[in-house]
């Protein structure tokens, strides 16, 4: 089995080249192709955010999530991480069978129709198996004040 610093390269790869802005297919090739899922928590029936409290799964999903996110939202100077944690044991479907790491993000955003921006901290749940590929990506943040940019 890998150890944690493994785990935790391949989670900061995987951020890096979201904070620098890669292609959704680079994005997805860190996923499992057909077990995996995107998921941004928040309310799923908000039009303006259709990325939000909806699944999207395998390869074909893991990319759609991140060119819906990157249609709609930008990135107003640098998105930064901090506070990595990565555990091995606790919280995965098969225990001992990949980690769990955790991170905090911080960045202003902008809603690109509108141009209106906010800045924002986040959370990360990434579930990566032995192979180093993601399972479960899971993102905590602060839907009102995306809808409220979107609303201009």
């Amino acid at each position: 089995m890998p150890d944690r610093s493994f785990y935790l390269k391949r989670a900061q790869e995987l951020c890096s080249d979201f904070s620098s802005g890669a292609l959704p297919s680079t994005l997805s090739a860190y996923f499992h192709p057909s077990s995996s899922l995107a998921f941004e928590h928040g309310p799923p029936d908000i039009p303006s955010l259709p990325f939000l409290g909806r699944p999207f799964t395998g390869s074909k999903g893991i990319e759609k999530y991140f060119e819906t996110i990157t249609s709609y939202l930008g990135v107003k100077g640098e998105m930064t991480f901090s506070d990595w944690a990565v555990d091995t044991e606790a919280g995965l479907e098969e225990a001992g069978k990949g980690a769990v790491v955790t991170c905090r993000g911080r960045a202003e955003f902008d809603y690109k129709s509108t141009g209106k921006s906010w800045k924002e901290q986040f959370a990360y749940r990434l579930e990566l198996g032995e192979d180093g590929l993601l399972r479960k990506y899971e993102v905590w943040a602060d839907p009102l004040s995306a809808y409220l940019a979107a609303q201009g």
